[in-house]
């Protein structure tokens, strides 16, 4: 039911997502789903961050950090 409502409402959407491979509908319609409206994002950088895509690397002269995921909101 979810992949066809997905599929109704914003079939250009999904139609992207599916082109990287290994995303087919399932998988396209549930980040479609969560995503909502990408409106409410300022830059394509808080939709990574978002998605939790964007891990960081803390490094300090030749101290370097853990590799951390940043938070989910």
């Amino acid at each position: 039911m979810l992949v066809e409502l997905c599929q109704q409402a914003r079939i250009d959407d999904i139609e992207i997502i599916k082109s990287i491979g290994g995303v087919r509908d399932t998988t396209a319609s549930s980040f479609i789903a969560e995503l909502g409206d990408c409106n409410r994002f300022k830059s394509y950088k808080n939709l990574i961050a978002f998605a939790g895509l964007d891990p960081s690397t803390h490094k300090s002269g030749k101290f370097q950090g853990k590799i951390n995921a940043p938070p989910r909101h």
